[in-house]
This record gives C-alpha cells, sequence and structure tokens, in this order.
C-alpha cells in the first residue's frame, strides 16, 4: 500500500458538533488509520513492527478554544492539560518539557513531553514516550484547536515524524497551516521541528 493523504475538512468538524477546524496529513504506508465515525476524536493512527507488537499510535482530537485574546497562552494551557491528564493517578511518569513548536508544514502551538513509567491501569505501558501537541490555525476567528498525541516506544518514531512534519491546519476560510517550513519570525525561542519526537533531553 502507498503512502497516502488523509483530509478531515472544517466542515466534518462540524458535522460532529464540535469547531470548524480540520487538518489534512499524509500517512506512510505501514500506517493503519481508524476515522472514528462521531465524536471528539478525528482520528486513529497506528504501526506496528514485525512481531505484530505497536511500534507507535497516534490521535488527533478537536477541541473548543477560545484564541482571541492569549493564543499562545491558550494553546500552551491545553497541551499543560493535555500531559495531566495521561499522568493522573494511578499513572506514574514524568512532564520534561513544553515547547512552543512550529511543525514543518507550518501549524504552530506547543508541545509536552512526559514519559510514562505506569499507565491509567497502573501497568506499565507499551508505549511509554509521549509527545502531546496542541496546535492551531492562524486565523484567529476559529474557536477550536487539534490535540495530537502521539505514543511511542522509543522517542525515534519515524511514522509520526512523516505524518507530523506534513500535517496542516485547515480552517473555514480555505487557510491551511501558516507560513510553511522556511516561514521564520525572526529569532524567537520556537523550536521548529522537522522531526515532532524529539530525544530525550
Amino acid at each position: 500500500m502507498p503512502d497516502r493523504d488523509h483530509v478531515h475538512t472544517p466542515a466534518d468538524s462540524r458535522r460532529r458538533g464540535l469547531p470548524a477546524i480540520g487538518f489534512r496529513l499524509r500517512a506512510p504506508a505501514a500506517v493503519a488509520l481508524e476515522v472514528p465515525a462521531d465524536g471528539p476524536v478525528l482520528l486513529r493512527a497506528e504501526e506496528r513492527g514485525g512481531d505484530d507488537g505497536v511500534v507507535g499510535a497516534l490521535e488527533v482530537t478537536a477541541c473548543d478554544a477560545s484564541l482571541i485574546i492569549d493564543r499562545d497562552g491558550v494553546l500552551e494551557e491545553l497541551a499543560s492539560d493535555a500531559a495531566d491528564r495521561v499522568l493522573a493517578h494511578p499513572a506514574v511518569g514524568r512532564l520534561s518539557s513544553i515547547v512552543p513548536v512550529e511543525l514543518a508544514g507550518g501549524p504552530t502551538g506547543f508541545r509536552a513531553d512526559v514519559d510514562l513509567s505506569r499507565d491509567a491501569r497502573g501497568v506499565r505501558p507499551e508505549l511509554p514516550c509521549l509527545a502531546l501537541y496542541a496546535l492551531a490555525s492562524p486565523d484567529l476567528a476559529v474557536s477550536g484547536a487539534l490535540i495530537v498525541v502521539v505514543r511511542s516506544v522509543t522517542t525515534e518514531w519515524p511514522a509520526a515524524a512523516a505524518m507530523m512534519a506534513s500535517l496542516k491546519v485547515l480552517s473555514q476560510r480555505g487557510g491551511a497551516g501558516y507560513g510553511g517550513a522556511g516561514h521564520d519570525d525572526g529569532g524567537d525561542d520556537t523550536v521548529r521541528l522537522r522531526l515532532p519526537v524529539p530525544r530525550r533531553r
């Protein structure tokens, strides 16, 4: 099976009763895609290895977010909240960082990195390395954001890197992403990522 594009439009989100935000990404051939029929989870992606064990999983969720007043503050809080949820008792782990990001395809937001030693069931997780993204369109009229959760066996999962590098956020006005891979805001502290699952610090 060749690599393929997956598109979820803002209209698709509206039909689910969600904010009018969508996305487009390209999935490698080895990754299986599941599109839930309804609810806030828009896409699940999973890759299995030669022993049929899971190498990594990615999930895209839409959520309400008012970004007009403090876009960065809201997105940082969403990333922090996502980390808090995966670390809630009985889970055990540590939040190693929350940093601003600009993905290669254009979207900007924040990423929280979590090392998980026990999951929500209190057992050792199959996929202990988590990267949690809160991303949004530059169109401030869109009161919504995407939460992307990447789980993997190690911090290096090439399929996730490829999907995140191709990710574009779609708004109702037809916008896709922000700025592009060559965009430069002029020397700020934003981490511009080609590979979205970084090595442990």
